[in-house]
């Protein structure tokens, strides 16, 4: 892969080309899939070292599982099923501040769809999209479990069995 550097005050980053990133443009457009995806195929890179160099360029945190997992699911400022259906989190620290996660950068149209939605302030961060779905995932399993829970004890007068 051919990186660029770019100078960003007093540090030098290794950065994707201008080039790069039209290439990955292009081709997720004729494929349907994300840019930041496209790019790390492109790019060669373990999962870690992708994120974290998106992370640089954007100037954004970069949460790996175990940060996500530290972090409580804000689902009263974003409904899960807005979550799930447009592949970000949003996360409440313990401060109570609301961080918004997502996988793909360079999609100006959830960001822009965030803000409007969201009526709090945000940060925004990044983590890769295997993790945000594994997220997902894990709390779509306790949700329906809980369900399930509610659905037993709808049944039996609200006692458990």
């Amino acid at each position: 892969m051919n990186q660029a550097t770019a100078s960003f005050g007093t540090h030098s980053e290794t950065l994707f080309s201008l080039q790069q990133v039209r290439e990955a443009r292009v081709i997720a457009a004729q494929t349907k899939r994300s840019v930041a995806e496209v790019l790390e195929d492109q790019a060669g890179l373990d999962a870690k070292s992708f994120v974290e160099a998106l992370g640089r360029m954007f100037r954004y945190p970069v949460f790996a599982m175990d940060e996500l997992n530290s972090l409580a699911p804000a689902f009263d400022v974003l409904a899960f099923a807005e979550a799930m259906e447009h592949e970000c989190l949003a996360l409440r620290d313990a401060d109570e501040r609301i961080i918004l996660v997502m996988s793909d950068p360079f999609n100006a149209g959830l960001q822009a769809w965030a803000e409007q939605r969201i009526h709090s302030a945000i940060t925004w961060g990044l983590a890769h999209r295997a993790d945000v779905s594994a997220y997902l995932s894990h709390h779509e399993k306790s949700m329906h479990a809980m369900d399930s829970m509610q659905g037993n004890r709808d049944l039996t007068g609200g006692q458990l069995e």
